[in-house]
């Protein structure tokens, strides 16, 4: 099985052959490019929306903004792994739970640390390791907060609280007689749940899967279904005054999009998930599903 690896790597011309090798040696990569960014997928891990095995960090940790990163990563129980570049040389360990490694040992360490931490662990799962105090979030707790992910170029957000976790693309099996936007079922740990494709739903032109293709798991009224999207983005905070009405349409009835969310220059696209999933159809197979 891969293991996952938040990647913060501002700046670090080695990162691309890096990323290559732990590519062949079955590790999976979240990258961050900004200490905000690792910061919002580490609020991610500590909701349980995603799982990561261990941070890999790159940087020497100067900024502010960095240094912050590094004061919340001894809150969480993952191995922490600082890159020993050239450029940036390390002086001391930022993190007391973390190591350095060199370019040259880098696999070696990343195996040594996460053997070292499962043993340290026992064999608790992902979300196992997560603060338990944070198993009992409630929806007061994610209030404003949006996962965004891409597509076709557009920035999406849905609700954090109908996320219940994020995967890599697999093998989906096809099913007849189900809408086109459900493009068939995946097995996820032993219970069957469908798979929309969320370009279909939007009807927007079709694109290859590749590395950075995802499948967001939502819960709606109790049932798992996944969505199939570009790339997944990041966890952020949308005040409810940053939040604007959504566009006028001809649509008759309700519409899925809930609102037009502002983040700096930028507007994201805020999703009712529960109208997005609205399908006759759909319903039938969940029904289906939840009788088998």
């Amino acid at each position: 099985m891969k293991k996952s690896i938040l990647i913060y790597e501002p700046h670090c011309e080695q990162m691309p052959h890096l990323v290559f090798l732990l590519h062949l040696a079955q590790f999976s990569a979240t990258h961050a490019r900004t200490a905000a960014e690792a910061i919002n997928w580490l609020s991610a891990y500590r909701l349980q929306v995603i799982s990561f095995d261990l941070v890999l960090i790159s940087s020497a940790c100067t900024t502010p903004d960095e240094q912050q990163l590094v004061e919340k990563l001894p809150k969480l129980s993952l191995p922490v792994v600082f890159l020993q570049r050239e450029d940036t040389p390390l002086a001391n360990l930022p993190c007391r739970k973390g190591i350095i490694c060199r370019p040259d040992n880098l696999l070696d360490r990343l195996n040594d640390c996460l053997t070292s931490f499962s043993q340290g662990e026992g064999n608790m799962t992902a979300t196992e390791k997560v603060n338990p105090d944070l198993t009992q979030l409630d929806e007061d707790s994610m209030a404003g907060m949006y996962l965004t992910f891409d597509l076709a170029s557009e920035g999406y957000g849905l609700e954090i609280r109908h996320v219940t976790e994020i995967i890599g693309i697999q093998q989906i099996t096809a099913v007849p007689d189900l809408p086109e936007h459900v493009i068939g079922v995946l097995n996820l740990r032993g219970k069957v749940i469908p798979i929309i494709d969320v370009r279909r739903r939007f009807g927007l032109p079709h694109r290859d899967h590749d590395e950075r293709t995802c499948i967001v798991v939502v819960n709606v009224n109790e049932n798992l279904v996944g969505l199939v999207v570009d790339k997944v983005s990041e966890v952020i905070t949308i005040p409810a005054n940053e939040i604007e009405p959504p566009p006028a349409t001809r649509q008759n009835g309700r519409h899925y999009i809930a609102g037009m969310g502002k983040l700096n220059e930028q507007v994201k696209i805020l999703l009712d998930i529960e109208v997005l999933l609205e399908d006759e159809e759909l319903d039938e197979t969940l029904a289906e599903m939840a009788e088998a």
